[in-house]
């Protein structure tokens, strides 16, 4: 008995959370698509007119790209609990027929690995598009021009970027993007601003102290590489807090909204 007890249990839980993600993209469809799709566009946009004048494909891309797609994830970021900006929505969102937990997880799984797909998807789309516009121009640019860049190989060629860099940068992004989530659900109203405002007075506050620091103490050297890795997992271990803080704030909303 118990165990056809806890199998009805794990399929009622499971069914749970399959209505609650149908629930989501139906009810944020039409946020979705144009989301996805001014995004992408703009990415095409961007790439085309590059193709178009014979600029880009190399490191200057690359960062333009990523610091657009960057920044575009932190804004999307920071609308992950939009609708617990009124309390007609929150009374809609607090009431769905589904554990807070897999409401926690259903956005999530949205908001941090299928938006960081999207963003890849749009850096490419945006390479591809300045390919194909220069191949289509009258004056193409050949040789590696014509050729779809490779992200991760124009950041270590020439040993530009160190390949740790690689791991500690994509570590700082997951972080930092942490950070806007927790923002979300903390002040939903205005997050991105609010939030942003916040992490310029703790990062300035931060780099006053590091100064200090620095200079009544002696650190000796550490190996770069060394120092790059245990600053991924240190990110990778907050980044985890963060999303845990975050649930755990989640969890405990109420209908009437409380900054604490």
């Amino acid at each position: 008995m118990k165990t056809h007890t806890n199998s009805n249990k794990k399929m009622a839980t499971s069914n749970t959370f399959l209505l609650n993600v149908k629930h989501d993209f139906i009810e944020n469809r039409k946020t979705i698509l144009l989301s996805v799709g001014s995004l992408w566009g703009a990415c095409i946009l961007f790439g085309g007119l590059m193709g178009y004048y014979g600029r880009g494909g190399g490191a200057a891309e690359a960062f333009f790209f990523t610091f657009m797609l960057v920044t575009a994830g932190y804004v999307c970021a920071s609308m992950m609990f939009s609708n617990m900006k009124r309390k007609e929505s929150r009374i809609a969102a607090l009431m769905l027929p589904a554990s807070m937990e897999e409401k926690f997880i259903t956005r999530w799984i949205a908001f941090v690995p299928l938006l960081f797909g999207v963003l890849i998807a749009a850096f490419y789309l945006g390479d591809l598009s300045r390919v194909l516009v220069n191949y289509l121009s009258n004056n193409p640019v050949n040789g590696r021009y014509s050729h779809v860049i490779n992200l991760f190989s124009v950041m270590t060629a020439n040993n530009f970027m160190p390949r740790t860099w690689i791991y500690t940068i994509i570590s700082f992004y997951f972080f930092y993007q942490s950070l806007f989530i927790f923002g979300a659900i903390l002040w939903p109203k205005l997050s991105f601003i609010k939030t942003l405002g916040a992490l310029w007075v703790l990062q300035t506050l931060i780099g006053i102290i590091g100064i200090s620091i620095d200079n009544h103490l002696n650190f000796s050297p550490y190996d770069a590489d060394e120092v790059l890795i245990w600053t991924g997992i240190v990110l990778n271990i907050l980044t985890i807090a963060m999303y845990a803080l975050t649930y755990y704030r989640f969890k405990r909303s109420q209908v009437i909204y409380n900054l604490f």
